[in-house]
Parts: structure tokens; sequence; C-alpha cells
């Protein structure tokens, strides 16, 4: 990811990983939490596990991202 630049994905599928958002050093973040890169996996949709990823542009700082988790 870093090499191309990514700096949040959403990923999916992995049971194990399913619902666990951490930042791209690893240090986990909370549903509603900004945080400049985020890298989530809202779980898989056949257990109806689902998200929204927000993303929000700051003039000064960047970009940054939250999630929030939701069960269908």
């Amino acid at each position: 990811y870093d090499s191309i630049g990514i700096q949040f994905a959403i990923n999916g599928h992995f049971h194990e990983s399913g619902g666990k958002a951490h930042t791209k050093e690893g240090i986990k973040v909370e549903p509603e939490s900004f945080t400049k890169n985020l890298f989530w996996n809202p779980g898989s949709l056949d257990s109806g596990k689902a998200g929204i990823l927000k993303v929000v542009p700051e003039i000064s700082n960047g970009i940054n991202v939250s999630f929030e988790p939701i069960l269908l």
C-alpha cells in the first residue's frame, strides 16, 4: 500500500479478522474515530455485517477517515 499511496481500504471475507480496523502502523481504530489512514474489515456480508466509510477532507491536515459498522 505504501508504494502506491493507498491510505485507506475496506476488505471483507476473512472471518477471523471481521470487524477489526487498524492504521497502517497496526494501531487499533475504534468505530467513529477519525484517523489519517484506515484498513478495515467490516466482516462478511453473508453473516449480515457491513459498514459505512466516512471520508472528511481537511484543508490543513489532508483527509480523515472513520467507519461505522452495520449489522443487517
